[in-house]
């Protein structure tokens, strides 16, 4: 018996079943990654979050940390200026005290047993330890004249007088040599001028002397002349080396008294 089968339904063209596959594939993927996509957003969120918070800490600290080394330094800065400015006051309160006190002396009445002078140049701009003075020979100057400071500390003798004029060496120009008396023992000694207003004095190793003792002139009038600002000794020496600085600061000398 012959049987009749009917064929089954097919695409009879190829394209548009290529066509279908592709789409029907597409739609799967987009319903795949969209499943995907929305539960990782959370997910993913803060750690991104976490991470730009790191990343902001660490650019926050970093910028505090410079911030807080500059602001040290220019305390700093602002501290060693308000030091500066404190001497500078300092020094200028005592010249403006002591310049009232001698002002008051310019007449060179013989009140303090001597004849105030302005001094004209020091040290540097004269050589070895100098000054150079407005009194002279018209004034009753002459040489071997002492000059001190008004509180009493000798610094030198004028070694030259002009007619309005003399130049004063003080004792502690290089080589310069004086006798002068300790303060602490009385002992004699001889200071040797090392200029820039120091002396040098060498001692027998057994005689007292510390630093901030006075050494004052020979003489029955005694006035100071240095004090001590340093001792070197080794243990095999027999004696010891002292450095002393003149009372004054001769390079910053205004005035000074001149007396025979």
């Amino acid at each position: 018996m012959k049987t009749n089968y009917l064929p089954r339904n097919r695409t009879k063209h190829p394209k548009i079943q290529k066509a279908l596959l592709a789409l029907a594939g597409f739609l799967v993927l987009a319903f795949f990654l969209t499943l995907v996509h929305f539960p990782l957003v959370p997910l993913v969120s803060p750690l991104w979050k976490g991470e730009n918070a790191v990343s902001n800490a660490i650019r926050d600290a970093f910028i505090l940390r410079r911030s807080k080394a500059a602001l040290i330094q220019a305390n700093q800065q602002l501290e060693e200026k308000i030091r500066s400015y404190e001497i500078e006051r300092t020094i200028f309160s005592s010249w403006q005290d002591r310049e009232q006190e001698l002002l008051a002396l310019l007449g060179r009445e013989n009140e303090t047993s001597g004849m105030v002078a302005s001094v004209l140049s020091h040290s540097p701009q004269n050589p070895y330890d100098t000054l150079v003075v407005d009194v002279g020979s018209n004034q009753g100057i002459g040489i071997g004249d002492e000059a001190r400071l008004p509180e009493g500390p000798l610094l030198g003798v004028v070694t030259e007088v002009f007619s309005n004029t003399a130049k004063v060496k003080l004792f502690s120009s290089s080589g310069e040599r004086m006798n002068a008396v300790l303060e602490r023992e009385k002992n004699a000694v001889e200071l040797t001028g090392a200029g820039g207003g120091m002396f040098k004095l060498s001692l027998p190793r057994d005689v007292a002397v510390e630093v901030g003792d006075k050494v004052f002139s020979a003489g029955i009038e005694r006035h100071l002349v240095a004090i001590v600002g340093d001792i070197s000794m080794r243990s095999t020496d027999s004696v010891k080396e002292v450095l002393l600085k003149s009372p004054a600061n001769i390079f910053g000398l205004k005035f000074v008294i001149l007396s025979p």
